[in-house]
């Protein structure tokens, strides 16, 4: 049996600690420091939310809050709302369940899916199409693939 761990007060902060809390202390005081804001769309206005919660402490906004524009919504064409695309996705969950399935290596690949690239690739006139879960795995893969090249220079503002 291992003895307990020190209580955290008696242990000094590792350096790795300290410049953590250092950063966060200097993101908040500049006003950098993000947070999760809970919103509630806004009816028949698609990437328009409006706040239900201004702050982390829970305080709710006046029911007249202002209503934003969301420019960084994936959904910049507003279609999660649409009605067809709504009852096309009622439609396939009822028919093939929903949820979390994990990758397509892990937990294979669907006729749906093969499907789909075969119409996407169609579409845009190319001998194959790949899907990606985000757009974060899209450029994981496609910038990991590019970044392999010696003659490849990948270029980025200082904020991404």
């Amino acid at each position: 049996v291992l003895p307990a761990p020190p209580p955290d007060s008696a242990r000094p902060p590792s350096p790795w600690a300290s410049w953590i809390g250092a950063t966060v202390n200097d993101l908040a005081d500049r006003r950098l420091l993000r947070s999760l804001r809970a919103v509630e769309p806004v009816e028949g206005r698609p990437n328009h939310v409006r706040l239900s919660q201004w702050s982390d402490s829970g305080a709710r906004p006046a029911a007249s809050a202002a209503v934003l524009t969301v420019f960084a919504a994936n959904d910049y064409l507003g279609l999660s709302t649409h009605p067809h695309v709504r009852q096309a996705a009622a439609a396939a969950a009822a028919a093939h369940g929903c949820g979390p399935r994990s990758s397509a290596l892990v937990c294979g690949y669907t006729d749906a899916h093969a499907r789909l690239e075969a119409s996407l690739a169609t579409l845009k006139q190319s001998e194959a199409a790949f899907l990606f879960p985000s757009g974060f795995a899209a450029n994981t893969a496609v910038l990991g693939a590019l970044a392999s090249s010696p003659s490849c220079a990948i270029f980025s503002d200082a904020l991404n």
